[in-house]
């Protein structure tokens, strides 16, 4: 003969509700912690890199137009997108063109014919932030020997000294 089993208390052989639906809120807060701390620290990453490809896009297209300004005889700011530099035998360009989806930086020499674009590449390009949709170039000349040349967007600025020679 088998001995009958007594009805187990209400409850003591599973979850209420209530505990199944306290554990789910707290397991979803949990994950949703979780994630924000992520995302937080993938926007930080994502800052940074864009901060370090525009001061290195900046100091490639700066060390150009640096070299060109040491064998300048005249330099005029001929727009906020153009610089001309003008030497003894020669005048050249950087003009920063802007497309839908970069702002590129041209290096032209005047050829006697009109301006050629040497090198055909873009000398520096600089993806476009949504929120940082302008370039711009800024010349300071402090005296015959000595300038700044600034690119400068919304965001970001780098700059470089450029000293001329003689």
């Amino acid at each position: 003969m088998t001995a009958k089993k007594k009805n187990a208390p209400r409850g003591a052989a599973g979850f209420t509700l209530v505990e199944v639906v306290l554990a789910v809120l707290l397991t979803g807060l949990l994950a949703g912690v979780i994630f924000r701390l992520l995302q937080a620290s993938e926007l930080g990453f994502n800052t940074a890199w864009t901060v370090t490809e525009f001061d290195r896009e900046a100091q490639k297209a700066l060390d150009f137009i640096a070299a060109d300004f040491r064998a300048a005889e005249d330099t005029s700011l001929v727009s906020d997108k153009i610089i001309e530099i003008s030497q003894y035998d020669r005048s050249c360009r950087y003009e920063i063109v802007t497309t839908h989806k970069q702002h590129l930086i041209y290096r032209k020499l005047d050829t006697g014919s009109g301006w050629e674009t040497i090198p055909k590449s873009p000398v520096a390009r600089f993806s476009i932030d949504p929120a940082d949709s302008a370039l711009t170039f800024s010349c300071s000349k402090f005296d015959t020997w000595r300038f700044q040349i600034a690119l400068a967007s919304a965001k970001q600025r780098a700059q470089i000294r450029a000293y001329q020679r003689f």
